[in-house]
This record gives C-alpha cells, structure tokens and sequence, in this order.
C-alpha cells in the first residue's frame, strides 16, 4: 500500500505533491498512450527534484507516493470544482498535457478505487496533521512546493511565455500578506524575477481547514524548472545547490515568521 505518512509533527509542513515519478505496475494498464509517450508526458509534467529541493531541518514532510498522471492529490476532488477538469485533468486525468486521450474510459467505480488508494489517504494525513499542529501550537504553516516548466505547456490557463523565476501561490483567507511579501523580498534579494499568483496561483490549505481555521496558515513556493534543471533530459544543472539554498533559506524565513508572528 502507499505511503501517505507525515515524518514529524512541528507546526511547518512541506507538502510536495508532484515529485513522485513512480506509476504502480497495475496502473499502466489504464493508459491507451504508448509507454514513450507517457514517459514524454512524465518529464513534462513531474515537478522534478522538488523532494530534494525543499528541505528544511525540523519541518513536517508529506509526499504523494504515485505520479500525479495516477492521481493528483493537488487537484479538487470533484471535477465540477476543479478548473482544469475542462481540460481533462481533475484529480484523475483523462488527457495528456495537449488534451489527447492518456487513458482508457473508467467508470465511477474504478475512479473511486483510485481515490480511496491515493487520493484520500494523503488528505487524510494532511487533515490530521493540521488538526494536532493547530491543537499543540494554535497555529499551523504549510508550505505547498512545486516546480514549472520555463514554457507554457498547452493546458495550462495561463499562456503568458514571460514566466518568473519564482512563482508564490496565495488565498486570501490562509495567506499572510505579511509572509508573502517576506518571501518576494528573499527571492528578488537573491536575483530572481517573483510573480505572485502567476503563471499559476492557489496554495494548499486541508480540507479541514479550508476557509474554517485562519490560523491555519499556507503558501505556494514554485521554482521555474529552468533555473535547476536540463528540462529536456530532467537531469540537474551546476547550480542546483545554489538554488537549493536559496529555498532553503526561503523556507527557514518562512518558519522564523511563523514562530515569531501574530498572524
């Protein structure tokens, strides 16, 4: 069975959703693309080497445990409230990133079977978490970490081609104003170009939580894929290290803010 547990219990949790590149042998089964095909899709689409990107000392973990062309965790569960199910990618994708059939037709049986392995399991454990951090320490930080590819892919809601370096995901109701303007200030510090909620916008906040508990706090941190890696191959570049620590120390801000602040 998956791995849906949360290593450690403070109240700041990095929640990495797309790094996974691992599809269950049953799984392939359901495709009608070629396994070449997938695999292009894969690379396009994996926010690769954010599990080791986004490393913080003393901070909670959650990774989802299959690729999200298996189950996106990150999505709506219902497709009625999950924008890009227009385009065949709610939680449980239908097309490829051009729009082209990824998998056979399921029924709501087996899209539920899905769910019940991957989906719920992980929002189950972000529930829990949230639920302790917020009864141990009245207040909780998520931090939704993610990577983008430096060009629109064709499904994407935003074509806009002049991408940042960095992109910061709010909501209104569990964003801090005060953290987002922090983080902005430590990228463009550092030399890079911060969009705020573009090219792409939103953060995580448990279903627990969502527009209930305000203490319950989160923030998208996207890195532009460019800037770390060869996206044609998914390989590392030289300055990964130099990118890393940069985030790192995005992140240990992220945390000193929480601890200290009156949010």
């Amino acid at each position: 069975m998956p791995n849906h547990q949360i290593t450690g219990q403070p109240n700041m949790l990095l929640h990495i959703p797309h790094a996974s590149s691992h599809i269950p042998k049953d799984a392939l089964t359901h495709y009608c693309v070629t396994r070449a095909e997938l695999e292009r899709q894969m690379l396009l689409l994996t926010d690769w080497h954010t599990d080791t990107l986004f490393e913080l000392a003393g901070a909670a973990r959650l990774l989802a445990p299959v690729n999200r062309f298996v189950v996106d965790v990150e999505r709506f569960s219902v497709d009625s409230s999950e924008p890009m199910a227009k385009r065949g990618m709610g939680a449980v994708y239908m097309c490829t990133t051009d729009g082209t059939a990824l998998r056979h037709p399921i029924t709501t049986r087996e899209r539920e079977v899905l769910m019940n392995a991957y989906y719920w399991p992980h929002h189950n454990a972000l529930d829990t978490w949230a639920t302790n951090a917020l009864s141990d320490n009245q207040t909780c930080l998520i931090i939704d970490c993610h990577s983008f590819p430096s060009v629109p892919l064709p499904c994407d809601l935003n074509q806009d081609t002049d991408r940042p370096d960095i992109c910061l995901g709010t909501d209104e109701f569990h964003t801090p104003p005060a953290l987002t303007m922090a983080l902005k200030h430590h990228f463009e510090s550092a030399g890079y170009r911060v969009g705020i909620d573009s090219p792409y916008a939103g953060c995580m906040v448990p279903n627990a939580c969502w527009h209930q508990a305000q203490n319950c706090h989160s923030i998208m941190i996207e890195v532009n894929r460019k800037l770390y890696m060869d996206e044609a191959t998914g390989a590392e570049l030289p300055a990964f290290e130099a990118v890393k620590r940069t985030v790192r120390d995005a992140l240990s801000l992220a945390a000193e803010l929480q601890s200290g602040s009156a949010w």
